[in-house]
């Protein structure tokens, strides 16, 4: 599947909510330099719009846990669209890596748009975010299955 084989009503909402979550989180990448594994949900219904750190108690990041656990929980709530994200790092055609944000995208039906947002951090005292162009990494059809 492509990005263009998905309904325009859909691939808008993803893109809105992708770069709501760029802009959200460029405060977080100034002070913290990364964003650790996070999920956030969007529903229609009281209590279906919340924000969870997915960071074990033990410190120790472990994203396919992270994303493991974010699937476990979208797959026993209601919510419309809800993205999971957090900071890698990604190589490039020359042979370098870069800082990058990892956003999983999902629609309640399962349809999961993963994107890679390359980023820079600038300034010393006065840290500002510059992203690149976003990749779309992979289409799946539905997550829960």
């Amino acid at each position: 599947m492509n990005f263009q084989d998905i309904p325009n009503e859909i691939t808008d909402k993803i893109l809105e909510l992708l770069n709501n979550h760029l802009s959200m989180s460029a405060s977080n990448l100034s002070k913290d330099k990364c964003v650790l594994p996070m999920l956030v949900t969007q529903g229609n219904i009281p209590n279906s719009n919340k924000i969870m750190s997915l960071q074990p108690k033990n410190g120790q990041t472990d994203v396919d846990a992270a994303l493991s656990a974010a699937i476990n929980i979208l797959k026993n709530i209601d919510f419309e669209y809800a993205w999971f994200s957090y900071s890698t790092q990604i190589g490039l055609s020359n042979g370098k890596s870069t800082n990058a944000l990892k956003t999983y995208i999902f629609v309640k039906s399962g349809l999961t748009v993963v994107f890679f947002t390359p980023y820079k951090i600038s300034g010393f005292i006065k840290r500002k975010v510059d992203y690149e162009k976003n990749i779309i990494g992979e289409i799946i059809d539905n997550i829960f299955d």
